[in-house]
């Protein structure tokens, strides 16, 4: 019984801290003229009101007629 709790006390832990991360790319190589002020660009989903903005930001930073950064 205490092993199942204390798996189950892990998990949680484990599941919390995952949910907490912040999942962040960095986006550099651009095309040419484009720079940012520290070399590159860490764009992190915590400072995105969605996820689907999140993305959006990305898809725009990688796409080869606007900016055509490398992101990962």
């Amino acid at each position: 019984m205490k092993r199942n709790l204390l798996v189950f006390g892990v998990a949680v832990i484990f599941g919390l801290g995952m949910a907490s991360c912040s999942k962040c790319v960095t986006c550099d190589d651009c095309n040419e003229g484009i720079t940012f002020d520290e070399g590159d660009a860490e764009i992190c989903e915590d400072d995105f009101d969605s996820k689907d903005e999140y993305n959006d930001a990305i898809e725009l930073l990688e796409n080869d007629l606007l900016f055509g950064c490398t992101c990962k």
